[in-house]
């Protein structure tokens, strides 16, 4: 039996067919084409730079892992073969990497593809970006970093994570790569721009960066709140973020043994101590003289002892966000609204989650940093054109569906 006609049914489930076909319309860029067209000033014709294009995007579609898969899936599948572009003629898989390796120069085209996606799903959902969230993950290299005579991706630096799989006490976890760093709707789970450093580069630094990179792509992306973990918690993070107009819902990381919490001044949830040393009751907030809070009624020894006429504990103290933006912040943290706005950070983890289980953002066989960095934005791309399609016929689901659920 011929094997090309075989094995007809497409991989994976039914409908991957179809959402290849949308996802090449919705990201078709003459301009990448005809850039990467440039190269071929001499030499035999090639094989269609827009067949190669659509293998490459098919990659991140089909979630695999490296280009070998890619090509063997070319082979048994006369569907996405035909689909593609190809005739009874496959490339080798030296010519997709010198595609990969030439398209890793115009990663800012690729980027301008990702934010029309962006703008045209700001289009369909009007609150898009109006609550963010920020956060970075770990992309390890295909390079061991343990090598005696140098690794084979010498750009690429140890960074530490935290993972619940690590047998350390404070679950924390080394890896030899790169860092995306990405700012993301925190409540359609959308991811809006990003940044590759390093895999040693840390967190708090960038969140400057990353805001002033998206709003270049997108002037219209104003949000109104930022929320981040305790790796992003500075006080430049919070004049930056408050200069901008912008309410930040970072938590408090741990303090030293010289700072203000340790000596009784604030609590964790920035709650001022009264006298008795104990943490004080957030009231209401006035615009001019900050917020005020009340000692506990039954929490303060001192509130109603008296020693000469002289009461210990007045039992109010109003505190200006201005003094202290970090501990002090806009939106009170003991609040229930700081306390559900944090929640929402889940939803760049859901992002991560659904590119690194279904869009191969850690499956790669890439090194050095520019080739990790078109990497790394062809799986938001891929990301993204799913969000998109799902939009366009009406699904509302977020990024959970990325992932799919097994019953």
């Amino acid at each position: 039996m011929d094997r090309q006609n075989a094995i007809t049914p497409f991989p994976h489930r039914q409908g991957q067919l179809a959402e290849l076909e949308h996802a090449f319309n919705l990201i078709y860029d003459r301009t990448i084409l005809q850039q990467l067209q440039e190269y071929r000033w001499t030499g035999r014709p090639g094989y269609p730079l827009s067949a190669l294009w659509r293998a490459y995007v098919a990659s991140f579609v089909l979630n695999l892992p490296h280009t070998n898969a890619l090509i063997r899936l070319l082979e048994d599948n006369v569907q996405l073969r035909n689909f593609c572009g190809f005739g009874d003629q496959l490339p080798h898989r030296t010519t997709f990497n010198r595609f990969i390796s030439r398209l890793s120069h115009h990663s800012d085209l690729v980027e301008s593809c990702l934010t029309r996606l962006t703008c045209r799903l700001k289009q369909i959902i009007p609150n898009l970006g109006h609550e963010v969230a920020i956060d970075s993950t770990a992309v390890r290299s295909h390079s061991n970093g343990n090598r005696k005579h140098g690794a084979s991706d010498p750009e690429a630096t140890w960074g530490v994570k935290h993972s619940a799989r690590s047998r350390d006490k404070e679950q924390t976890e080394y890896f030899y790569g790169y860092k995306v760093h990405m700012v993301a709707d925190a409540n359609h789970d959308i991811p809006l721009a990003q940044i590759v450093t390093t895999g040693s580069r840390n967190d708090s630094p960038v969140l400057p960066d990353l805001m002033k990179h998206a709003q270049k792509y997108m002037p219209w992306l104003k949000p109104k709140v930022a929320i981040a973990d305790r790796g992003y918690d500075a006080l430049s993070n919070h004049k930056f973020l408050d200069d901008a107009g912008i309410y930040a819902i970072i938590h408090l990381r741990k303090q030293s043994k010289d700072g203000p919490l340790h000596f009784g001044i604030y609590d964790t949830q920035g709650r001022p101590h009264c006298m008795g040393n104990q943490p004080m009751q957030y009231v209401k907030t006035n615009k001019k003289e900050g917020h005020l809070y009340r000692c506990h009624p039954q929490g303060c020894k001192l509130k109603n002892s008296k020693a000469g006429a002289i009461t210990h504990c007045d039992g109010w103290s109003w505190e200006q966000p201005e003094s202290n933006l970090r501990i002090i912040s806009r939106i009170p943290r003991s609040t229930r609204t700081w306390k559900r706005l944090y929640t929402k950070r889940q939803s760049i983890e859901r992002v991560f989650k659904g590119q690194k289980e279904s869009r191969r953002l850690e499956a790669h066989c890439v090194r050095g940093m520019r080739k990790i960095t078109l990497h790394c934005l062809m799986s938001t791309l891929a990301f993204q054109v799913t969000a998109l399609n799902n939009r366009l016929q009406g699904i509302k689901e977020e990024a959970n569906w990325m992932v799919r659920r097994i019953a």
